[in-house]
């Protein structure tokens, strides 16, 4: 049975990490700023973690470098739209992944725009469990990194739009009011939301594509031949 060392080690570890100056913190910036993938970061982790003595306990693994793990989920799971649904906040994902970016990325950064994703991923092939994640990124800034929002998992579809409610209520607080950042207040905008066709008639509540009044920007009607739905 553990003790409790390893977690107090790894808790210091973290902390030592997030301090400007250290070999942690410049490196994290360096791959950051020179977009390296995680097989060039991995690789150049692997080979000063075979020299520990002269570059310090460093991680074996870029996504424990770049901190790309997500706080265990703490109870708040609810149910909305027939699903499972958890929601991390969208202000407090902002504020987590700007802040792993070097600072001299966030002074040339005037507003946040942001893109949106919204799609259904099955989980298993025996059954109809699907996960409808919200997921953005931060589209001016590079290296992109896309992070979830809010998650909800259920039978098919959700059955309606409320799983969406929460998400939009505080991306308009934040479209009105501006992201407080570092004593900064940042302009949030969307500068796309990305979808699949069923997807996007999901999400703006209108027919799918295939139906008879499926175009979302017109009125004409379409006509079924026997085999496919036709607009003549």
């Amino acid at each position: 049975m553990s003790d409790g060392s390893d977690d107090e080690c790894s808790f210091l570890a973290t902390a030592e990490a997030d301090a400007p100056g250290t070999l942690w913190y410049d490196l994290r910036a360096a791959i950051t700023s020179t977009n390296m993938n995680t097989v060039q970061m991995d690789a150049v982790l692997s080979a000063l973690h075979k020299h520990e003595k002269l570059s310090g306990k460093l991680p074996k693994s870029a996504k424990t470098l770049c901190r790309a793990t997500y706080t265990a989920v703490t109870p708040g799971i609810r149910s909305l739209s027939g699903h499972d649904y958890y929601n991390f906040g969208l202000e407090a994902q902002l504020q987590f992944y700007l802040g792993l970016y070097p600072e001299s990325h966030l002074q040339k950064l005037d507003t946040v725009l942001i893109m949106i994703n919204n799609d259904g991923l099955p989980l298993f092939k025996s059954n109809s469990v699907s996960a409808w994640p919200v997921l953005v990124c931060i589209s001016n800034i590079k290296p992109r990194k896309v992070f979830p929002v809010i998650v909800t998992t259920g039978p098919g579809k959700p059955c309606d739009l409320e799983y969406l409610e929460d998400f939009t209520t505080e991306l308009r607080h934040l479209m009105d009011n501006g992201l407080n950042f570092h004593g900064k207040n940042f302009p949030v905008g969307v500068n796309a939301a990305v979808c699949d066709a069923p997807a996007r008639a999901l999400v703006k509540h209108v027919k799918q594509y295939s139906s008879k009044f499926g175009c979302d920007q017109c009125e004409s009607m379409g006509f079924h031949d026997g085999q496919r739905m036709t607009w003549p």
